[in-house]
């Protein structure tokens, strides 16, 4: 039995820390700027034109598509998965960036 509670404390510590560790890396800024690529057709996130619509989506992972280089996901899914580490990006409060002027 005190083995088991041990066990019980290090997972409810080691979960509480992993909890914390999440929210701040979920917290940070993530930059976009001229440099960064789109993973999946490789041209620039940012157009050339400034006055220029466009639509891109940045996940926890840091890694950048144009909106329209997603695969289309199911109209009831807010989720959609990073091509290239399967990282999530779910619906209101995540890493959606649309610029329209």
């Amino acid at each position: 039995i005190l083995l088991r509670e041990g066990c019980k404390k290090i997972l409810v510590a080691d979960s509480l820390s992993l909890l914390k560790k999440m929210h701040r890396t979920q917290m940070k800024g993530i930059l976009v700027d001229e440099e960064n690529i789109c993973e999946s057709c490789l041209s620039p996130i940012l157009p050339s034109d400034a006055a220029k619509p466009f639509s891109a989506v940045v996940f926890h992972c840091r890694h950048m598509f144009h909106k329209e280089c997603l695969p289309m996901t199911s109209m009831n899914s807010p989720v959609q998965f990073c091509n290239i580490c399967s990282a999530k990006h779910r619906g209101p409060g995540s890493a959606m960036l649309e610029m329209k002027k």
